[in-house]
């Protein structure tokens, strides 16, 4: 990871405070790929037991905003579609973002989610938008 990619990492999980209060950050950000964990807790469940697609999608979303924004230029997302493969359990989910193609004008980003067994979860595709300005405050002083 470079030091920009750390910085993207940090600035990421310390401003997103839906992960925050979800126990879901990265945990890697590089050129190509990052990685997000969410730890699951009794607020993750959904009424069947569970862990709820939502808080799976945002863990998704996470992964997809670490590689997407690190080259330090802010991505948001503008589209994504999801596939639920199997019931979100166990302790820990990890999803893997990995960049298959970057443009001026979007990045698109498959995402791959396995539970603490290593087992394949979901599955999404994010398109995201690049905005053409820095995601760290610090980058606009330079």
């Amino acid at each position: 990871m470079t030091e920009l990619q750390q910085k993207v990492m940090s600035h990421l999980n310390a401003h997103d405070t839906f992960c925050l209060e979800n126990n879901i950050q990265l945990t890697a950000v590089g050129d190509d790929e990052a990685t997000a964990r969410m730890i699951v807790a009794p607020r993750h469940m959904n009424a069947s037991g569970v862990i709820q697609g939502g808080a799976i999608f945002a863990l998704c979303d996470l992964a997809f905003a670490g590689v997407a924004n690190a080259r330090g230029e802010r991505t948001v997302a503008q589209g994504a579609s999801i596939s639920y493969l199997r019931p979100g359990s166990g302790k820990k989910l990890v999803a893997t973002g990995r960049m298959i193609r970057r443009g001026k004008r979007a990045a698109v980003v498959a995402v791959e989610v396995v539970n603490d067994a290593g087992k394949l979860v979901a599955c999404a595709t994010v398109t995201g938008c690049p905005l053409g300005v820095p995601l760290l405050e610090e980058e606009h002083a330079e």
